[in-house]
């Protein structure tokens, strides 16, 4: 397990041993798998990816560099809105290994977009899906977006919801917000007013995120 502070969370990445002495024809028998977990105080984890059997990093095809062993470096390292994740990969099994010298390992690179190793996407991408975030206190005056379009049908409407009442400010409803339709990591949100939020500023709200056929990725004030 491996652990990379990134705003504000701990990104964990820890190698699993799947199968382990386990040495049939069964598929990813023997094998190491690298999968994400996510901590706000750095003690307790959330180990859904790996109880869901979903890695991080996709292992090669039979007969790849990377087919059996994955194992990551000590950290990602961020670099021009991606995160870089350097791993050892080996075409052997755990049990399966060679003797020292003849493994055949080799250094993969896998690099992914911005704030994307854990974003969501709806479970039914021809139905619009909603999120709605915690309560906290507006700083800020410009809201950014990281989403990308699945498809040129791809949508992203916001609304900012007033937690006294549950309902969105005046002129800050998704009627009011025009619609995101393309993908961008840094793209800013514009409602029919303009895009100054600073009315809102220091006042305790919520967002609520509407997408269509689009995932989100993550969001922040400037």
């Amino acid at each position: 397990m491996t652990v990379t502070m990134y705003a504000d969370v701990y990104y964990a990445l820890i190698t699993v041993l799947e199968w382990p002495k386990e040495m049939s024809t069964t598929p990813g028998a023997d094998s190491e798998r690298i999968y994400l977990a996510t901590s706000r105080d750095g003690l307790n984890y959330d180990l859904r990816w790996i109880y869901a059997g979903v890695p991080l990093v996709t292992p090669g095809k039979k007969g790849s560099f990377d087919f059996g062993t994955n194992k990551q470096a000590s950290q990602f390292v961020t670099h021009q809105d991606q995160h870089w994740l350097y791993y050892k990969g080996c075409p052997h099994g755990h049990e399966s290994r060679p003797a020292k010298g003849k493994a055949d390992c080799e250094i993969g690179l896998v690099r992914f977009r911005l704030d994307s190793l854990a974003h969501l996407v709806p479970k039914d991408q021809s139905q619009w899906a909603s999120v709605t975030t915690k309560a906290f206190r507006m700083e800020g005056q410009h809201l950014e977006i990281n989403a990308e379009m699945k498809s040129s049908n791809g949508k992203l409407l916001v609304a900012i919801i007033d937690t006294t009442n549950d309902m969105p400010f005046q002129n800050f409803s998704c009627r009011d917000a025009v619609p995101i339709t393309s993908d961008g990591t840094h793209v800013r949100t514009y409602f029919q007013q303009g895009s100054n939020l600073s009315a809102l500023r220091g006042l305790i709200v919520r967002l609520q995120f509407h997408f269509f056929d689009a995932s989100l990725h993550a969001f922040q004030f400037l």
